[in-house]
């Protein structure tokens, strides 16, 4: 089994998804939308995905052993990285390890993007179809606290800005 996962954030909106294959079969397609919100970096992660390890449970795959491919070297790096503590991380880890306990094999393994790899663009159209995706259910909202202050510190600078246009001596 062969899963291809990709994600982005554009101005459409952020999306994650995942291409999976038997052989050279594709047997499911997964669209995730996310929070606006959130990273770059968390729309990449295999990790956003849960449908991609729990559609493994009941295939009839011997033997069970598994290649989730990804465009993100950050991602891998957050995967091997034991020591980040990150919810996305350490919930993945958890399907992973239970998918272990019956005898799978799980590996993960970098693809160079944007070079006709056919599982790789694919899973690239199906995240822009998620993000595009209007009244789609949000699968995804945990952003990162450094958006919280991003928006903290634009919002006090528009708070100032409106204040100075106000004032007497904005006007001379």
């Amino acid at each position: 089994m062969q899963a291809y996962t990709d994600g982005s954030k554009h101005e459409q909106g952020v999306g994650s998804g995942a291409a999976i294959f038997i052989e050279k079969e594709i047997v499911t397609k997964i669209r995730l939308k996310l929070d606006g919100r959130c990273s770059n970096n968390q729309a990449e992660q295999p990790a956003e995905q849960p449908e991609t390890i729990e559609s493994l449970h009941n295939k009839p795959i011997n033997p069970r052993t598994a290649v989730i491919f990804t465009d993100s070297m950050v991602g891998l790096d957050s995967l091997r990285n034991v020591n980040k503590h990150v919810y996305l991380f350490e919930d993945f880890g958890k399907r992973v390890s239970s998918l272990e306990r019956y005898e799978w094999k799980i590996t993960f393994s970098w693809v160079m993007a944007h070079v006709g790899i056919y599982g790789n663009e694919l899973a690239y159209r199906l995240i822009k179809e998620a993000a595009r995706s209007n009244g789609t259910r949000i699968a995804f909202n945990r952003f990162p606290r450094s958006t919280l202050y991003y928006e903290a510190a634009e919002q006090v600078k528009q708070q100032w800005q409106d204040e100075w246009r106000k004032c007497d001596k904005a006007s001379q």
